[in-house]
């Protein structure tokens, strides 16, 4: 049951419910009370009790006709689906990763905050600008942690 788009786009209102809706809730049904170890209830993941609340599998159908699952349950963490492997979200993370780091990035906005129009090389240079009053105090609170509280001996 991978595409779980029928959860959603098969029930557009409570008198609109496709027969490929009912057989698949019909099929998350058995799934559910399988992983609940034919347990008498399990939680709900209609949009009323959000897995909260748990309810006997002839509950379940009914709140799922009448209210319809609730948003993006498409991992049944709930329900004897496993949170997703960490390899997964690592994966991803690498195959959205840029070959420098975004390093040329920050080095090109640097150059832009160094050498922006309309400032003198002397003011490039020497001057930076006086920080908002938040940012000095900040910054003026960083400089007293680096303070001894009392005199070394």
């Amino acid at each position: 049951m991978d595409n779980r788009e029928w959860m959603y786009m098969g029930r557009p209102s409570q008198a609109q419910i496709t027969r490929e809706w009912m057989d698949k809730t019909e099929k998350f049904l058995d799934h559910a009370f399988k992983a609940a170890k034919e347990a008498r209830d399990t939680f709900c993941p209609c949009s009323e009790c959000e897995n909260k609340k748990r309810r006997t599998r002839e509950v379940m159908m009914k709140h799922l006709c009448k209210y319809g699952f609730m948003p993006n349950y498409t991992r049944w963490v709930h329900h004897g689906e496993p949170y997703r492997p960490r390899e997964e979200v690592v994966r991803r993370g690498l195959e959205a990763f840029d070959g420098d780091g975004g390093v040329a990035g920050w080095l090109g906005d640097y150059a832009d905050a160094m050498f922006a129009e309309g400032r003198t090389e002397d003011e490039q240079e020497d001057g930076e600008e006086e920080p908002e009053p938040s940012a000095k105090a900040f910054l003026d609170m960083l400089e007293s942690a680096q303070k001894f509280l009392h005199e070394r001996q």
